[in-house]
């Protein structure tokens, strides 16, 4: 079995931040699912931890407290199946677009591309722009990915990926629009007006 050290797993994540072309050119492509399932468990209970120290700094010290057991029970499962599915989406799209890579090697990028998790709970703090942001730095990470270790040319890809975002900036406004309705619908409920 692979020697996995939980102490190397800061400074791939920091790799995979601030160097994303290199780290995946050099990724191995094949190795087993266990390490890199361990880096994402990792990114997903740091992230949960991080989004439960943002809720008690906050003041929000009982949906923090609460936020802790959800990192730590629930999130672990959670993550690791959430892995294995977008593995999957994203080997058959990357089939499509004429990879020839195995599907250990998409559920590897999915696992590695993990290390975006806590960079999404900060930006997500940020009302409407966040998301835009968060799905605008998984698009260009993406690409990164599906040339340094799929071999997809950059222009395919962009398209491609591009078009997708285009679909989940859609779907994320549409559903920003109705949270905002339903917001201005309760508050009217309280003050006894009539909707409209």
């Amino acid at each position: 079995m692979n020697n996995i050290s939980i102490f190397r797993i800061p400074s791939t994540a920091i790799r995979v931040l601030t160097a994303p072309s290199g780290f995946f050119r050099g990724m191995p492509k094949k190795g087993g699912f266990m390490k890199p399932l361990v880096f994402m468990v990792v990114m997903g209970v740091f992230s949960g931890l991080l989004k439960a120290a943002i809720s008690i700094l906050e003041l929000k010290i009982l949906a923090g407290m609460g936020k802790v057991v959800v990192a730590v029970l629930f999130v672990p499962v959670t993550v690791s199946l959430f892995g294995f599915v977008a593995a999957l989406v994203l080997f058959v799209i990357w089939r499509l677009m004429g990879s020839r890579q195995s599907y250990q090697t998409s559920y590897r990028c999915v696992a590695y591309m993990s290390a975006l998790m806590p960079v999404m709970v900060v930006v997500s703090g940020v009302p409407f722009w966040g998301g835009l942001a968060g799905i605008a730095i998984l698009f260009f990470l993406v690409v990164i990915v599906s040339t340094e270790v799929h071999g997809i040319p950059p222009t395919k890809a962009r398209v491609v990926f591009a078009t997708l975002a285009v679909l989940l900036v859609v779907m994320y406004v549409n559903a920003e629009h109705e949270r905002k309705q339903l917001e201005i619908q309760k508050i009217h409920q309280q003050q006894g007006k009539p909707k409209y």
